[in-house]
């Protein structure tokens, strides 16, 4: 029986695939290696921030300085007694009509694909790891966005390539899920539309200005909805580990096309320890920009004593100046039925006086 001869060719084809698939497996370990690296990065970094973030408490705490602001109520799921609304993260907004459309991924009938149509640089270096942030988490394989910097000021920037144009890039909503949340500020924050870019405008069409502090897992709404051509985000971060690093990283950064309920609203339980005697007009509200001084009266805010089947009963009249409003009764909460318009964290009466 006559034997099966291997030709030269064939031998050199065997050797190619040989060397192909040692390649590809030592990529794929290489990548392999370089995710556990990543993943071990964000998790001994969470754990030393949250780690100092309790130490600062616990000193807070034993030097006598952690007083509660009874005058502030935070806008938590617990307190929050009836509404049309939507809660992400730490802010409440307005209640979504639909689901949003999202700029760069978009639902197949096996899940999620990305649309690979923009480049994402941090201090203006592009890496395959920073267009992660811009993938849906459901999608597998991708590379963890996450860094350790020399200096705290960053400058991030997604810009889409007009000439790759893959379905709308129309959004106004932004939503971020930070890895450290709370340890990096905003300075500032900038749209430019492809409109702008078309006609060579450089002006930005709209801005962010003043600061957000300590972002955390977070929606920001923008004032209309644009075409996205470039974001431009400067960021300082504020912890730096022990090694003298300042670490960053985004689980995502989304993009959203949303509408909302222009009705949207929340009816808040504010507790007191005491009886209340009179609630100022003026107040303070903590929403995506910071810190905005207003009064119930320009928020369309309503205070009531009790709420009841979806109802205010007996309404509270504030006090403000020379003219103060006690209220008859002996209450130690009150029910606040306040329209959310834009996302919000927090609302904080200038005063609540007690008896």
């Amino acid at each position: 029986m006559a034997s099966n001869k291997v030709s030269s060719k064939q031998i050199m084809g065997l050797l190619d695939n040989a060397r192909n698939r040692i390649s590809s497996l030592e990529t794929n370990v290489a990548t392999m290696k370089l995710n556990m690296d990543s993943r071990l990065s964000v998790i001994r970094n969470i754990q030393e921030y949250e780690e100092k973030q309790m130490k600062e408490l616990t000193a807070l705490v034993d030097k006598g300085k952690w007083i509660e602001q009874a005058t502030k109520f935070v806008l938590v799921r617990s307190d929050i007694v009836e509404g049309v609304y939507t809660q992400f993260g730490s802010t409440v907004h307005p209640k979504f009509l639909k689901d949003p459309t999202d700029v760069f991924n978009f639902k197949t009938a096996t899940g999620y694909a990305f649309k690979d149509n923009a480049v994402v640089t941090i201090n203006d270096i592009a890496k395959p790891r920073y267009q992660a942030m811009l993938m849906n988490d459901s999608i597998t394989g991708q590379d963890i966005c996450f860094e350790e910097f020399d200096t705290p000021e960053l400058e991030i920037r997604v810009r889409v390539n007009p000439g790759e144009l893959l379905g709308t890039t129309e959004f106004n909503m932004i939503e971020l899920m930070p890895y450290l949340p709370g340890s990096f500020t905003i300075n500032s924050l900038d749209v430019y539309s492809l409109q702008s870019y078309y006609m060579n405008d450089e002006v930005a069409d709209s801005s962010m200005p003043g600061g957000i502090k300590n972002v955390g897992v977070s929606r920001l709404l923008m004032d209309n909805k644009y075409n996205l051509y470039e974001m431009r985000m400067q960021v300082t971060l504020t912890f730096q580990n022990s090694n003298g690093k300042y670490p960053f990283g985004l689980k995502h950064l989304y993009f959203l096309n949303a509408d909302m309920n222009t009705e949207s609203y929340i009816v808040l339980r504010a507790k007191q320890n005491k009886y209340i005697d009179t609630i100022s007009e003026d107040l303070v509200v903590t929403d995506q920009t910071g810190l905005v001084d207003t009064t119930c009266r320009e928020e369309d805010m309503e205070l009531y004593i009790e709420w009841s089947n979806g109802i205010g009963i007996d309404s509270i009249a504030t006090t403000k100046g020379l003219t103060s409003n006690p209220i008859p009764r002996d209450i130690k909460e009150f029910f606040i039925k306040y329209p959310i318009r834009r996302p919000t964290m927090a609302i904080q009466f200038n005063s609540i006086t007690l008896r």
